[in-house]
């Protein structure tokens, strides 16, 4: 039986919950986790934390954002936790209720991994099935990365909810990071062939073809631009920037400022990007 998101909700939130990974310390010798631990360690999962939504592609309200935190991991084998969470002031209250499962791997699908786990407590049974879209391979569409559905005890009958990881940046969000473009490549050809290393690391660009005219390997520069994971067959979750502005350091020498007819003066001639390059870019003089 399907219900609705705050009807799942309502059974998490009355069910007894106390699902725990394993079970020689229960009453009830069939109650426990039903995915040995050696399945769970052979099923070898991608670690990652997601929020989930009841529809694809959701929304949030950031003022009252209600939703299921995933987190799967491959701590003492392949698990999935999952927790009811709320961000933002708005007047209601969501029970935790945090409850785990072990994984194993039922099959793949045009390179989606599907997860099963189940366990039993007082004899009733909690399962939950994840498909996980990050290496598929076919060129389809699909809801989202991690799709996950979740049954647990309810009346007449067990209850069965859908739900999905939200994939994209939140909106609006930007990040402007410096450092040297490089060059880079990517098991299996996976890469943008364009990154930048910054200070907390590497990150991929995503550029059009005016800014791959402008990226020089070695280069100092500065990027802006919505921060993204790419993923692809052998490597997933690579973090990347969708570029919007970039500026790289003009090579050594005098640039002219002086503005005459006709003439276009570089972006280094003045604000925000002239003080950037007389500040990281040795050797570049103006001519005012």
């Amino acid at each position: 039986m399907k219900l609705s998101f705050k009807a799942l909700l309502l059974a998490l939130a009355i069910a007894p919950l106390a699902i725990a990974c394993g079970g020689a310390d229960s009453d009830d010798v069939s109650d426990g986790d039903d995915v040995t631990e050696d399945e769970a360690v052979a099923a070898r999962i991608e670690p990652g934390t997601w929020k989930l939504y009841h529809e694809p592609n959701a929304t949030p309200n950031p003022s009252c954002d209600m939703h299921t935190k995933l987190t799967l991991s491959n701590d003492r084998g392949s698990r999935a936790k999952l927790e009811e969470g709320l961000d933002g002031f708005c007047e209601i209250a969501v029970v935790p209720n945090p409850r785990e499962y072990r994984l194993r791997l039922e099959g793949t699908s045009c390179g989606s991994k599907i997860y099963s786990g189940s366990v039993r407590k007082q004899g009733k049974q909690y399962k939950v099935k994840i498909t996980d879209h990050r290496t598929r391979v076919c060129r389809d569409l699909v809801p989202a990365q991690i799709i996950v559905e979740e049954t647990v005890p309810g009346f007449p009958g067990p209850i069965t909810m859908t739900q999905y990881s939200l994939d994209r940046a939140p909106e609006g969000e930007t990040k402007t990071v410096e450092g040297k473009l490089a060059a880079v490549m990517g098991i299996g050809g996976e890469s943008t062939g364009y990154a930048i290393e910054a200070a907390d690391g590497l990150y991929e660009l995503v550029l059009d073809e005016g800014e791959k005219n402008q990226f020089s390997d070695g280069k100092t520069a500065k990027v802006t631009g919505k921060l993204t994971f790419l993923s692809g067959v052998e490597t997933h979750n690579r973090r990347a920037l969708d570029v919007s502005k970039m500026l790289v350091c003009p090579n050594p020498g005098y640039i002219n400022c002086m503005p005459g007819p006709g003439r276009r003066l570089s972006n280094f001639c003045g604000g925000e990007d002239h003080d950037w390059a007389v500040a990281n870019c040795p050797g570049v003089q103006f001519a005012h």
